[in-house]
């Protein structure tokens, strides 16, 4: 049996959170730290907004959770609600 190695990786790893709003808000945190335009902030915010109202609706909290046919139910829900294809894809260029 071999012993299983504490490093400080492993230890960040077990304690990394899945939660898809932590993981939005350090995207964000990260993209003002790099400086970005206030405008391009509120863009990611925008559409990580939409993002999470559709994971809310589905239940859907943590990352490890979402399934390629969630983010195809995702891009189907933009067009039902009236966003162009250009639109839509500016929302999955973010999400992706």
């Amino acid at each position: 049996m071999t012993e299983t190695q504490v490093t400080p990786r492993t230890i960040l790893k077990s304690t990394y959170s899945t939660d898809i709003r932590i993981l939005v808000e350090s995207f964000l945190v990260d993209r003002k730290t790099q400086n970005l335009q206030p405008k391009t902030v509120d863009f990611y915010r925008e559409k990580f907004g939409a993002f999470l109202t559709f994971c809310e609706s589905r239940m859907l909290k943590n990352v490890d959770d979402i399934t390629p046919d969630d983010l195809r139910y995702f891009l189907l829900w933009l067009a039902d609600t009236g966003h162009n294809p250009g639109g839509i894809m500016a929302y999955f260029r973010t999400v992706r």
